[in-house]
Parts: C-alpha cells; structure tokens; sequence
C-alpha cells in the first residue's frame, strides 16, 4: 500500500473498479523464489506466512525502483522551505509517474489519461528536460483516435495501460475504458501537443500530428454546432461535489476550454509557419467568445457562470469557470483579472477547487493575474498538509475542507502526476523563465517573488541547463546564466508599474536592482 493503513484495509473498502493489491502464493516444501505478478507501486508491504506441519523461513526481500530514464533535472530554493520541498515533492511524483508513458498515478490506474498527461508533460519539461516520453505520449494518444475526431480521455487503444491480465485489481477500468470521451480531454490534446512544440522545438513531431489535432479541432466544431450549451456529463474535472450539480461538469468551463482550444489551433499554425486563410479557427473562436459572453457573462463583466444565465436556477461562479475565462483570454487586462479573482475569492458561495490537476490551472491563473502571494499561500497550504502527513509524492486529490477524505483512505492514489503543479508554477512564475521561440532558442525571464526574499533554480532545456537568482532588495536583483546560443529579455517591473526590458546573451547576465522612481 501507499499508507501505512492500507496494510490492514479489508474489502469492504473496495470499490467496483478496485480492489487491494495482493499476491498470493501457495507453496510445497523446499525453497522458492517468490516474485509479483506484475508491477507494484508501495511505500510499505505486508507479508504474511501460514504454515501447515512446520516452520518457514525468510531469507531475503528485495524491491526495484523503476522510471523512465531521465538526464537532466532542474532545481528551485527560495527564502522559504515549504515552497522548496513542494517543488521537490512535485518533481519526485513527476519522474515516478513517468513509466513507458505518463501514467496517471503508479499504483491506481497506471493509465494514459489525456488531462493528466498534460499537466505531467509540462512537469517532465521543466523538471527533467525530458520530451520523449510526452512525444510518445501523444503518439499513443493519437493511435487511439476515434472515426468522428474525438479522442478516449484514456488512451487504451494506443496501448496506454500497463496491466498484465495476471493484474487483476482494476477490473473495470481496463476493459472499456478506451470508449469514454471527455471533451474537455479533448481540448488538452491540442493546447498539449502545442505545449511540446514550444518547449522542444520539435516541430517534425508538431507537423506530423497536426492531421490529427484538425480531426479532433473539427469534432469540436461540430459539437459546438450541434449544442451551443456543452452536455456537462462530457466534462470532468477533479472534485464532485453533490450539493452543487454544475461543479462536477461546468459548461461555462468547457466552452472556455473550447475558445482556447481553438486559439492553440491558431498557435499551431503559427509554429509551423503555416496560418492558411483556410484555417476556420479564428472563427469558430469568435464565435464561441460570443456565446460565453452572451450567456455566461454575468454583471458587466464581473463575474462568470458555470451554467447560462437564462436557466434561473441561481448564480453558480465557481474558480473553475472564472479561472479558465483568465487563461483563455476572456478577460481584457491583468488587471482586469486580478478584480475577477479577487472578486471570487471574496465569495462565500464559490467553492475551492481541491488539490489535483483542476489546481493546477487555477494556481496559474493566479500568477497571470498577479496574485503571486495568494497562489503561493496556496502551495503552502495544501502541499504543505501533504508534507506535514509524511507524504513523499503528491496525493490525487486533497480537500482541505474535508481531509477524513484522503487521510486513511486505502483507494485514493498517492502518487498522482496531475498534482505536481509547484514543479512547473515555480520556475516559471516566480523565477520567470518561459521559452519566446520553440526549444528556448531564445528566452523570456519575467520574475514575480511575491513575498519572498529571493529564490532560485535550473531549468533544463534542449541546449543545456538554464540557471536565474532573483533577491528582492529595494527592486529586484538577479543573475542569469543561459546556455550557447540562447539570448533573450528580462522584463523587470518597478514600483509603479513600468517595465524595464533588459537584453540576456549566452553566459553570465548580472541584473542590478531597479531604482524606484
């Protein structure tokens, strides 16, 4: 088991799709050489030994740690030791999920789940320098595509799980699951498979799955024609919450998911060079902008509904959907979203996303809006709770409202790729490093520290480690070595508001502090 309690679980803690791994073994006399049936994936064993006529001997056990092979891996320290160990936290669950594909979680379900796999990839990039693993992710991904364009949200066909018939605790998630369509798994196809060109430069791989990211972009399309107002039951995120029916599937959500999905259709073809006037994207993003606004925009603009307006059944505001009009673009300015959020946070009635993948997106919110503090706090808070409970990976979920939940729960996965959120909002919010051009062939660094002193950290990239320092003293100060070959900019920003655009060359950069105005 992954907790201690699991040892003792008996199966009325079983679910329909799961049950405790065990192996069992009957032996004669003599002496044996006893292995699992398959891969496991523990923090602690029970062994147990009846006996019939004599005694029995243990002479030795033994266990192998196995991972997909990485090279590289990145760092990040700062002025406070929470937000480090988070990092590393984060970045341990990343590399223990990163088997023949990215699994979801290594004991339960060691699948290739699409939403999971996404969040995972960028984990892989930033921590470990690793693209091999998410180019044969999406491969698999693609291998599993439907005729209408839809892809499974697990993808199965393609060959994305990893249990023998001789496992057999996961009986109803392996057979059938390659069926399910989630459509906002969907969208994180397209905004993934542009993920990787950005942070690889591999564009070979980009423009060999475009066909395949037109298929699943056109069976978008056609749901969106087909219903303005998304069927939630084709949506999931990572909490279900059965006093509010629209949290578990928000359309208000899905239709951002859906606008951006079409603008990362755009971005596709800007990568590749290839913007053809043909494209129908820019578009079919007009026009799903036009219904979000329409039907889902409450208040000039203050705040957005999981459900359309005109149902009457009450506000439903949730930090999902207003999350997502922030990263999707629906908002105007920085500032702009920084109300927003604020506005949210404010109110009593929208319930707070648990730690998971969905998270992840709302953390990153935060720092596109500036609310670095407020997402940090956040880190603190519920990566925290895992640590303090002696976690050593990152948990599937975590409510703080309700942490009876998870604690002592045998059946919620605790090493779960999607949570890693700190090993990718760390390096690249508050140390600032993003690539500007495909495999960081030239860099931006826009640090935020929020309220620490400094921090610091390595990033891998495809031409050798990235490293950047920042400390907060009257402005800020930095140093940033960057690999052969790689330039860029530092945007810097002073007291009251002004940028300051500093060029970056291959090597050494020392940063002095901007003086307040």
């Amino acid at each position: 088991g992954e907790d201690v309690r699991e040892l003792d679980a008996d199966d009325a803690s079983e679910l329909s799709y799961y049950r405790h791994p065990r192996d069992r073994f009957e032996l004669g006399s003599g002496t044996h050489v006893l292995h699992s049936r398959g891969r496991r994936a523990f923090r602690f064993v029970r062994l147990a030994m009846r006996t019939v006529g004599g005694a029995a001997w243990l002479d030795s056990v033994g266990m192998w740690s196995v991972h997909h092979p990485v090279a590289e891996r990145g760092s990040f320290h700062s002025a406070d030791p929470v937000l480090d160990r988070s990092y590393a936290l984060s970045a341990n669950t990343v590399l223990r999920c990163m088997q023949r594909f990215h699994e979801d979680g290594v004991k339960r379900d060691g699948l290739l789940w699409i939403g999971d796999a996404r969040v995972e990839c960028l984990g892989g990039y930033l921590a470990f320098g690793d693209h091999a693993l998410a180019r044969r992710s999406l491969r698999m991904m693609a291998d599993s595509q439907s005729a209408d364009g839809s892809l499974p949200a697990c993808s199965a066909r393609g060959g994305g799980h990893q249990h023998p018939d001789v496992i057999d605790y996961m009986p109803a998630v392996v057979d059938g699951v390659e069926g399910w369509i989630l459509d906002n798994y969907c969208t994180d196809f397209i905004g993934m498979l542009l993920e990787y060109g950005r942070y690889s430069g591999d564009l070979e791989t980009v423009a060999s799955l475009m066909p395949v990211a037109r298929r699943v972009a056109g069976y978008l399309a056609s749901r969106f024609q087909q219903e303005r107002d998304p069927d939630p039951r084709r949506m999931i995120t990572d909490e279900n919450v059965a006093e509010r029916d629209t949290w578990w599937a928000s359309p208000g959500t899905l239709l951002m998911q859906l606008h951006q999905a079409m603008r990362d259709m755009i971005g596709l073809s800007r990568l590749l060079g290839d913007p053809g006037p043909w494209d129908p994207y820019p578009q079919l993003a007009v026009e799903v902008r036009q219904r979000i606004l329409e039907a889902y925009c409450g208040s000039a603009a203050e705040w957005f509904s999981d459900i359309p307006l005109d149902r009457g059944s009450g506000r439903s505001a949730s930090w999902h959907v207003n999350a997502f009009a922030v990263l999707g673009g629906l908002v105007d300015s920085p500032a702009a979203a920084s109300a927003l959020l604020e506005r949210v946070a404010a109110d009593p009635d929208a319930p707070y996303p648990i730690a998971g993948f969905m998270k992840y997106w709302v953390l990153k919110a935060m720092m596109e809006s500036g609310l670095t503090v407020r997402a940090l706090d956040d880190i603190r808070e519920y990566w925290g709770f895992m640590l303090d409970h002696g976690a050593t990976t990152c948990w599937e979920k975590l409510d703080l409202r309700r942490p009876e939940r998870v604690l002592g729960n045998p059946v919620v996965s605790r090493c779960h790729g999607w949570t890693c959120g700190p090993c990718i909002l760390l390096p690249e919010y508050i140390l600032g490093v993003r690539p500007a051009s495909p495999g960081y062939g030239t860099v931006r660094v826009r640090p935020s520290l929020g309220d620490l002193a400094w921090a610091e950290g390595t990033l891998p990239t495809p031409h050798g480690p990235l490293f950047a320092h920042w400390e907060n003293q009257d402005g800020l100060r930095g140093f940033i070595r960057l690999p052969d070959a790689v330039h860029g900019e530092a945007i810097l920003q002073d007291a009251g508001g002004r940028e300051q655009r500093i060029p970056l060359v291959p090597g050494e950069n020392r940063i002095g502090a901007l003086r307040r105005q």
